[in-house]
């Protein structure tokens, strides 16, 4: 009976195992609650039958855990047949094997979206099953009749998955009734579940089915957990083995899939990553470990790098794949193992080591978008018109655009900048922090750079050559490396001390001796440094610190690229200037005398063509040279150059052998302090200043002093985060790892017996002479070219800048100070006479109101005005600027003469403010004074070699200027005749000459407004006798060209575009007039001058000044000294009258002159007037008359002839009388 029981139970199973032809499955909502309920009914006739208790239902998630609980209770059997009990409970177990095999098998479905039912059998629905499955046939197992998934060949399934070509063809969909008889099988809406069922691509098949079994494991109870773990393992396996086997994938692509989930997963997509990588071989080196096995991981990742690299290139700085591509650069260089990886790639892609390698390795197309125009926009005047140049792609119509709309633009390059230095200075700075990536970066960005240096030499800047990285891609380096300096690149910053400037010559040293060292650069041993090397071998560090090492390699950067880029910005700008005239030119009519010049609708069109490139391309460079982060960056590492450069000045070594001791001296802005710590008894000093307190401390103990907060203190009413030097997180802990780097190198050198100085020293004008053990030969003159181009650089191009970052003025005045006019600290000239460049770039213009009109208002110069005025060292700073004004006389190349003009142009301005400055007043005074009580000493004093030289550069340049003008007024006659000399070579000869003379009228006119201007101040010493006659000469001679006769040779067409301004020349030549005429001397001197005086000159002086320059006051006083100066020259006439008949040996033999104190000269034996002679060995210390050099200490006076000279005057007077 029990067994036909059984056998019409099974019969009944089978002839309704389709529930959709069973009548009573309509009662459910569904068929697949039809399905448990057929499933529990089942079990509970099973159960009654063999007297054991219920089956708990399968539904509930505690259905197996309820099980289990009672499945190890001996349960009595109860029941009428004791024969069967056995078989019954052996019956039962099946069933209990089977709900959990369901439950398995359910989870299987939802995670990995296939089924081990065929189409013909449908799906039950129930179990949160999605509504499409893929039938993979031959991997279920049957026990108790039904088929099932399981955990043992899971991952021949999933394989089995991944090989299918088309799984579509496989597609199962849920038998829940809702779809009519004779449907597709498919309803409206499930698209998405269709396309995540039938999913081709592998790693994305995968990553899908690990989210899913990653959010099964907070639903599914406790006991189905190892099989979620067992599931998500899975994924990771199948997902390395595709990455190693890609090839048995058909037309598939693994490492792009996985890049596809790295960029669109987020953190789901990571934490795939982490698992494929645990699977891999490398668990331990997540945490920062060794891999077990890296070359299985190279294998698997380096290609989904090379997807990258594919991707990156050709992107533009706006592209929308740009910054996810970086942003999960970013967080690929965070992980220990990933990072490894990148640099095995970086290394393998510039084994080569060229140039074209690097940039096109991964960080190199990284570092590759940028708004820098293309190489022909950079040189519109050195293509014919004929060429069409290509148009920015950020600023395409630049003239059909407003002020506000390009300044928008701008903005927008600016913030695509900085979002692309911010994400690579973080990869590149996470690889840093990873002590196993460390060194290979550094290795990189060593070879990099040095395989980019020539870019520096004098035929790259000429003609780039292609093998060269590109502009962009080095200055986006530098912008990156420079970021990279934030942390030690602040006002004060307790790091800076650390610097170790024996590393440009640690760079020689063989390759083993510099990795041992942790030197990574190349080649800057071959740098020229500030003073000459000797031969002493240097005594090298154990290791150079990784301050000391980006130091080196931003200021390198820097050096590679920015003084091209700013010569081009400049060079672009004066091709758009001509470009203006000439299209101006075009639009009249008049072909005029520019390189451009040409008439004619045709011409006008070109050259407007041409002026909207030019333009476009010089507003995308400025964009991209002067964004604010980077310009602010290159300031603050300036700063630390020059807080370096200075302490070098004074003496201060890291390493020596004994502590160093502050000197008990007046510091930078304050008075050294001595002050003791009461309760630890401790002994220290201050140093307060306009930098901030800083505090050395030494103690008994001996032990280091910390470096904490109080270690710096910011200055008194200094705001450091206005000038934009506070850090980010990242950037904290990059410098918390600087100092546990460095205070572990500070361990290792006392271990050894090394001393080290941690702080600097004050510093105090005038500097101590420079030691033999200076460090000075080991600072390169590339720090002091970078210094003056980004100083330089954004006061030209960004004065807002240098006005936000009050508290680093200082120091650069500083570094100007003990480097400008001293040749024993810097020996090169030109490079001191640069410094000038920066000092005009600190400052705010002299006045303002000479703006041009139209132009935009003047930045803000409040914070520098008051840096400049509240200078602690006034003259230490005004003597550094007249020292090299004067040294640059004698050094520059005579083949280019007019150079040291080049050098003194931004020297002008410095001086009118130096002495308009009331703070300078004493200085001048001081100056003054000196000169007046050594006016025949040789060497001549400072002030009387400046005033020669200035006089001497008056003359030449206006002479030089009137001479030009003379021959453009011809040239421009001769243009409007026929001549047999073609017009294009008349052109360019007339453009020559123009060129000429707008330099030497833009000269002229600084050199006069000088004079002008320090004249008041200078008077006792331009007013003595050994000058007077000089100025008066050069005034009157001026005076005839600009207001007498001559005036009309100087008539040329467009005085503007000349430069040639003769009313501003002539209001400076009588304002110098009128401030020496104070002096009842000067006056009579001015009489005397036969060769140039006129008194209806100076009439119509006065005449054409009111006409083009009404100054009342200047008028009345210019007035006034002429009708006394004639008073006087009527009273010289009548003495001369008496000297007429004057004997020769009486006479100066230079100036033909009646001497007064007449001195022999040593070699020659000429006796000649002490004026005279003192007044010739200002320019040329040599005799004159036999060229053997000389001195006045060697004169000695002609007593003799001086009496037999006062006798005749005195017989002279007494016979007139």
């Amino acid at each position: 009976m029990q067994r036909s029981c059984r056998e019409e139970g099974g019969m009944t199973d089978a002839k309704n195992n389709n529930l959709k032809e069973n009548p009573f499955a309509g009662l459910f909502p569904s068929l697949g609650q039809a399905q448990d309920f057929r499933f529990l009914q089942r079990s509970t006739v099973r159960t009654s039958i063999a007297g054991l208790p219920l089956l708990p239902d399968p539904s509930s998630s505690s259905s197996l855990s309820s099980w289990d609980d009672r499945s190890g209770e001996d349960e009595e059997v109860k029941g009428e047949n004791k024969c069967d009990e056995d078989s019954f409970l052996k019956a039962f177990l099946n069933e209990h094997e089977s709900s959990g095999q369901a439950n398995i098998t359910h989870l299987l479905q939802r995670v990995f979206l296939f089924t081990p039912h065929s189409p013909e059998e449908g799906l039950a629905a129930g179990k949160g099953v999605p509504p499409c499955l893929v039938y993979l046939p031959e991997i279920g197992i049957e026990p108790g009749g039904e088929t099932w998934l399981g955990v043992h060949n899971l991952e021949r399934a999933v394989f089995s998955r991944l090989l299918m070509p088309s799984p579509e063809e496989q597609l199962v969909w849920l038998d829940d009734g809702s779809v009519p008889e004779g449907g597709t099988g498919r309803r409206i809406g499930m698209h998405a579940a269709e396309e995540e069922a039938t999913e081709k691509a592998a790693i994305l098949y995968l990553f899908s089915s690990f989210v899913r079994a990653r959010d099964e494991a907070c639903h599914v109870p406790h006991s189905l957990l190892s099989c979620v773990e067992r599931c998500q393992k899975v994924c990771a396996v199948q997902a390395g083995t595709a990455l190693l086997t890609s090839g048995l994938l058909f037309d598939q692509s693994p490492p792009h899939q996985l890049l596809q989930v790295l960029l669109t997963g987020g953190a789901k997509g990571w934490d795939f990553m982490t698992a494929v990588l645990d699977t891999l071989g490398a668990g331990e080196a997540q945490s920062g470990g060794e891999m077990q096995d890296a070359e299985a991981v190279n294998e698997a990742l380096i290609p989904v790098l090379d997807v990258v690299v594919k991707d990156l290139k050709g992107l533009r700085l706006e592209s929308p794949q740009l910054e996810p591509l970086l942003e999960l650069l970013l967080t690929w260089s965070r992980k220990p193992i990933l990072a490894q990886v990148l640099m095995e790639h970086l290394g393998s892609s510039t084994l080569s080591g060229s140039a074209s390698s690097f940039s096109s390795s991964l960080l190199g197309l990284a570092l590759s978008p940028s708004a820098i125009p293309s190489p022909l926009s950079l040189s519109p005047s050195a293509f014919p018109l004929s060429l069409t140049l290509p148009q920015s792609e950020y600023f395409p119509h630049p003239t059909q655009l407003s002020p506000l709309e390009v300044q928008a633009q701008k903005s927008r390059v600016h913030e695509l900048i900085s979002r692309l230095h911010g994400c690579v200075s973080g990869i590149i700075r996470s690889l840093l922090q990873n002590q196993t990536t460390r060194r290979h970066l550094l290795t990189w960005l060593g070879n990099f750079l040095h395989a980019n240096g020539p870019h520096r030499t004098l035929w790259a800047s000429q003609a780039p050559v292609v093998t060269l990285s590109s502009d962009a891609c080095l200055l986006n380096l530098a912008g990156v490396l420079v970021r990279l300096c934030r942390p030690f690149s602040q006002p004060g910053c307790h790091l800076l001390p650390t610097f170790d400037p024996l590393y440009c010559l640690a760079t020689g040293l063989p390759l083993e001796e510099r990795q041992q060292k942790g030197v990574h650069m190349k080649g800057l041993e071959k740098e020229t440094p500030f003073l000459p090397r000797g031969t002493v071998s240097p005594d090298f560090p154990p290791s150079f610190n990784m301050l000391t090492e980006v130091f080196h390699m931003a200021q390198f950067s820097l050096g590679v690229v920015l003084h091209r880029l700013i010569a081009s910005l400049l060079n672009l700008y004066r091709d758009l200037q001509r470009l203006r005239v000439a299209w101006q030119q075009a639009q009249g009519g008049s072909p005029g005398p520019g390189s451009f010049g040409s008439s004619g609708s045709h011409a006008e069109g070109r050259l407007k063509e041409r002026f909207q490139s030019a333009l476009g391309a010089w507003l995308a460079l400025e964009a991209s040279v002067m964004e604010p982060h980077f310009v602010q960056n290159t300031i603050g590492l300036q700063l630390a150059t020059a807080t370096l450069g200075v302490q070098l000045a004074v003496g201060w070594e890291r390493r020596r052998d004994g502590v160093v001791d502050v000197p008990d001296a007046r510091a930078i802005g304050g008075m050294v302090e001595r002050k003791e710590d009461q309760n630890s008894g401790e002994v220290g000093m201050v140093l307060s200043n306009e930098q901030g307190l800083i505090r050395k401390t030494t103690g008994s103990s001996g032990k280091k002093p910390e470096m904490n907060e109080g270690h710096l203190q910011e200055a008194p009413g200094t705001d450091m985060k206005s000038d934009g030097c506070e850090l980010g997180g990242e950037e904290e802990r990059f410098q918390k790892d600087m100092e546990r780097e460095l205070d572990a190198q500070e361990d290792t050198l006392i271990g050894i017996g090394v001393k080290t100085s941690p702080e600097f020293v004050s510093v105090c004008f005038p500097l101590l002479p420079v030691s033999c053990s200076s460090m000075l030969p080991c600072f390169l003159e590339l720090f002091a070219d970078n210094l003056v181009d980004c100083l330089v650089m954004a006061g030209r191009f960004s004065p807002e800048t240098m006005e936000q970052s009050p508290a680093c003025l200082p120091y650069f005045l500083n570094f100007i100070c003990a480097f400008m006019g001293s040749p024993d600290r810097m020996s090169n000239p030109h490079l001191r006479a640069r410094l000038a460049e920066v000092l005009e770039a600190l400052l705010p213009p002299v006045d303002p109101t000479d703006s041009e009109p139209g132009t935009a208002p003047p930045a803000p110069s409040f914070a520098r005005a008051q840096a400049f005025s509240q200078y602690t060292h006034p003259a230490a700073l005004t003597r550094a600027l007249l020292l090299v004004f004067v040294d640059i006389e004698f050094t520059g190349d005579p083949h280019q003469f007019e150079q040291k003009f080049n050098y003194r142009r931004p020297m002008y301005p410095i001086l009118r403010r130096m002495w308009d400055t009331a703070s300078y007043e004493s200085t001048v005074t001081d100056l003054v004074n000196d000169a007046i009580e050594q006016m025949e000493a040789a060497p001549a004093p400072l002030l009387l070699r400046f005033l020669n030289i200035l006089l001497n550069d008056a003359t030449f340049l206006l002479d030089e200027a009137i001479q030009y003008l003379s021959q453009i007024k011809v040239r421009q006659q001769d243009m409007e005749e026929e001549s047999e000399v073609p017009a294009g070579e008349r052109r360019s000869s007339l453009q020559q000459l123009i060129q000429l003379a707008r330099f030497h009228n833009v000269m002229a006119l600084e050199t006069l407004h000088t004079l002008a201007c320090i004249t008041p101040g200078v008077r006792m010493i331009l007013v003595h006798p050994i000058m007077s006659d000089r100025v008066i000469a050069m005034l009157n001679h001026f005076l005839q060209h600009l207001a007498g006769p001559r005036a009309r040779h100087l008539k040329v067409r467009d005085f503007a575009e000349l430069e040639f301004k003769p009313q501003d020349l002539l209001r400076y030549i009588i304002s110098t007039y009128v401030g020496l005429g104070q002096a009842e001397s000067f006056c009579a001197a001015v009489s005397r001058d036969e060769r140039s005086y006129s008194h209806q000159l100076l009439l119509r002086a006065a005449k054409v000044l009111e006409r083009v320059q009404p100054d009342p006051t200047l008028n009345a006083s210019f007035l006034e000294l002429v009708h006394r100066v004639q008073t006087l020259a009527e009273q010289q006439e009548k003495e001369s009258e008496c000297w007429a008949d004057s004997p020769d040996d009486f006479l100066d033999p230079i100036l033909s002159t009646l001497m007064l104190d007449p001195v022999i000269l040593p070699s020659s034996r000429v006796s000649v007037d002490r004026a005279t002679i003192a007044r010739h060995l200002l320019s040329d210390p040599t005799d004159p008359f036999n060229r053997t050099p000389l001195s006045m200490e060697q004169v000695k006076p002609d007593s003799e002839l001086k009496q037999r000279i006062a006798s005749w005057l005195h017989d002279k007077k007494m016979k007139n009388k």
